[in-house]
């Protein structure tokens, strides 16, 4: 079936679950193009015309029910490939995990995981019920968990028509026979008291990590369903709360009238199982050890030797129809020993009071309904206060004042009180707020986060700027807003260059041209021509946003760095031999010192230091002792005579080309007198031109140094 498409719209891929009656297939729908999942019928279950009518019938039914813990159904249809008919289903893909998987993997389950996903479960069921819908088959491997932590309860209608059919106790039904109900096993009718006992056995494996019921055949564990007790949930977990024990118990009563009589009951003893004050049993009827269980006073001997079905081929067949055999008559005995006993309790209550009717369970009956039974069996009813109830909806039954099950004389007064639904709020105005302070709206107000969608919008990133259900509608308390959520205005994406190779002017047009920023420019040494670029932050050919920065490195050409020497008590020639030596230039001045006469006093780059060569280090050597002043002799007065005249020099250095920063010194070449030394920045210039203004002699020479390199520069 790989590759094969249903209904021109339905392309079939990889089998993802095998069960007894169908395979199901991951799909997509071309039509709609998303994911699906496909369930197609196994070729033995096309083959009768009755049960393909059902399963339509029941398909198309559970097609109606809409929840968020049950699997939606989109299609029913049938194809004929290569002769063959193609029963199908359509329905939500879930990603995730069945409840079997995560029971078989953690049971014992926490006491709020078995709340959290029972009250899920509960509330499928209850959706279903109301719908008029049985699934029976409720068991784990019907249950799915999604990614959220989300149950998803499947398979409904196609239950509902299996269960139609005679059980047969092969290897293949071992699933379903430990979830069954009595009333199923017994073949009696069977309603939404029967989804409840099911769900019982799965709070019951989740509890415990067991069934209740096991045996090494399938019609022994359909027995025990109707004769035995299940050992308590807290004897094999005494960890589990007594009341979540307590709630499993009361799923788990042979009787239907025992047990929880609609899934809304369930829910609100869910809900608040932690203040339940469950009705202590009696001692005997608690104790259960696992024995059977006769009907009092009815003696029945239950001691059979069955033998496993799990045969081979050829021989199982004969040994499955001895052992279906054994348990169709074990059911047929039961089933007239049940029969004899209530035919005695009617012969022994038919004397009693014509007047005396037994109280129906009315909660979550319509109101009309129940008042139309009350009435139907002589009673009064009247009315307690209406109130809000969650899990009961608007108009439906939540309390009846004498409880189920009770005898009394026609004319009683049967109080009922009335659901008004959940209770309403007013959606606040969620648009224009920040997503963060929208969310503490909704919790204010009683309401719950529903799914986020982010869209292009010209309002900021992060803006809340639609919302569903609208502003002022009012809506169920713990109601889901949606919101969409601004991700700020769409930005056009563009392709970055290569720039690599280009000279770095060429490079920074090369991006500008593109809406592209030039970011971080760094200088390395490399094997490249000077000013090439070398390294790009972000690879050319991808696509970014505009206005994206894009870092740049920029080749120095080949490292010429030498390690500045110690000169520091060597004498002048030596120092200045050595200096030339690395390709560096001496800038020697002298002063007055202690220190012998030519021995260098200090150097302007401490040793140790890694310098370009042609860099200048200034020397400063000593000139011996200061000689002391001889007495000033009185010379005749002399005419004064005038000092050179001094103008002001302007000199226009250009910035090196790629530096964000450079250093100018200016030296009066004939005494080595500095005179200007400063760091300057490209940012701070006009035009990378700096401009020194320099006021001396008029036959002033020049030496100008940039970055510690001679450079020969035109001045003014």
């Amino acid at each position: 079936m790989k590759g094969a498409i249903l209904n021109n719209r339905y392309k079939l891929n990889e089998v993802i679950g095998i069960g007894g009656m169908a395979k199901v297939y991951d799909a997509y729908d071309m039509v709609l193009e998303r994911s699906v999942a496909v369930k197609v019928l196994k070729g033995e279950y096309s083959e009768s015309e009755d049960f393909l009518s059902k399963f339509k019938t029941e398909a198309t039914s559970a097609a109606s029910l809409s929840d968020e813990n049950i699997v939606a159904i989109y299609d029913v249809g049938s194809e004929t490939i290569n002769d063959d008919i193609v029963e199908y289903i359509v329905m939500e893909k879930i990603d995730g995990i069945t409840l079997k998987d995560l029971i078989d993997e953690n049971a014992p389950l926490s006491d709020e995981k078995i709340v959290f996903y029972g009250r899920q479960i509960a509330l499928a069921l209850q959706a279903a019920h109301r719908k008029g819908v049985v699934h029976r088959d409720i068991k784990p491997a019907n249950i799915m968990i999604n990614h959220d932590d989300k149950i998803k309860v499947t398979d409904f209608g196609i239950a509902r028509v299996s269960s139609k059919a005679t059980i047969t106790y092969t290897s293949s039904v071992l699933g379903t026979v430990h979830y069954i109900s009595p009333e199923q096993v017994k073949g009696l009718a069977i309603d939404n008291r029967s989804d409840l006992y099911s769900l019982g056995v799965v709070l019951y494996e989740m509890a415990t990590g067991d069934v209740p019921f096991d045996a090494e055949t399938p019609v022994s564990i359909a027995i025990k369903h109707i004769q035995d007790e299940p050992l308590l949930v807290t004897e094999l977990n005494s960890e589990v709360n007594p009341n979540i024990a307590n709630i499993i118990n009361k799923l788990l009563k042979k009787e239907a009238v025992e047990r929880y009589q609609s899934a809304a009951e369930l829910i609100r003893d869910l809900d608040n199982y932690q203040n339940i004050d469950f009705v202590t049993a009696n001692k005997e009827t608690q104790k259960f050890n696992g024995k059977k269980i006769a009907p009092k006073g009815v003696p029945v001997s239950y001691e059979t030797k069955e033998k496993p079905v799990n045969q081979t081929p050829d021989t199982g067949d004969k040994k499955l129809s001895k052992a279906f055999n054994y348990g169709f008559f074990s059911v047929l005995a039961i089933l007239g020993v049940v029969l004899i006993y209530f035919l005695l309790s009617s012969l022994a209550t038919s004397n009693q009071d014509e007047d005396m009717v037994v109280v129906p369970n009315l909660v979550d009956y319509s109101e009309d309904n129940a008042l139309s039974r009350l009435k139907e069996l002589g009673l009064e009813p009247a009315y307690d206060e209406r109130i809000h109830d969650s899990a009961i909806q608007k108009g439906y039954v939540i309390e009846q004042s004498i409880d189920p099950q009770t005898q009394v004389k026609k004319g009683t007064e049967v109080r009922l009180t009335i659901s008004k639904g959940p209770e309403m709020v007013v959606v606040p105005r969620l648009t224009s707020f920040d997503l963060e302070v929208a969310k503490e709206l909704i919790s204010k107000e009683g309401l719950s986060d529903g799914e986020v969608t982010y869209e292009n919008n010209e309002k900021k990133a992060g803006i809340v700027i639609s919302q569903f259900p609208e502003a002022y509608s009012s809506v169920n308390t713990g109601a889901k807003i949606n919101l969409v959520v601004s991700s700020g205005p769409k930005i056009e994406k563009v392709e970055v260059p290569k720039v690599i190779g280009q000279l770095q002017s060429a490079a920074l047009e090369s991006l500008r041209a593109r809406n592209l920023i030039p970011g971080n420019i760094r200088l390395e040494y490399s094997s490249e021509p000077e000013n090439v670029i070398i390294k790009q932050s972000i690879e050319a050919g991808s696509q970014v946003d505009k206005q994206t920065a894009v870092d740049l490195v920029v080749s120095r050409g080949e490292d010429n760095k030498v390690n500045v020497p110690s000169l520091v008590g060597t004498d002048q020639e030596n120092a200045v031999s050595t200096l030339r030596n690395l390709g560096l230039i001496a800038d020697v001045s002298s002063e007055y010192s202690d220190k012998p006469v030519n021995e260098v006093l200090s150097q302007s780059i401490e040793s140790g230091n890694s310098v370009d060569k042609g860099s200048a280090i200034s020397l400063v050597v000593s000139k011996g002792p200061e000689p002391q002043p001889e007495p000033e002799p009185v010379d005749p007065p002399v005419d004064p005579q005038p000092t050179p005249e001094q103008k002001k020099f302007v000199f226009n250095i250009q910035a090196p080309e790629g530096s964000e920063s450079f250093n100018i010194k200016i030296y009066n070449a004939s005494d080595r007198e500095l005179l200007h030394d400063r760091t300057y920045t490209t940012a701070e210039l006009d035009n990378s031109v700096a401009v020194v203004e320099i006021t001396a002699n008029e036959d002033t020479q020049f030496k100008i140094l940039i970055d510690d390199k001679v450079a020969d520069i035109n001045y003014e």
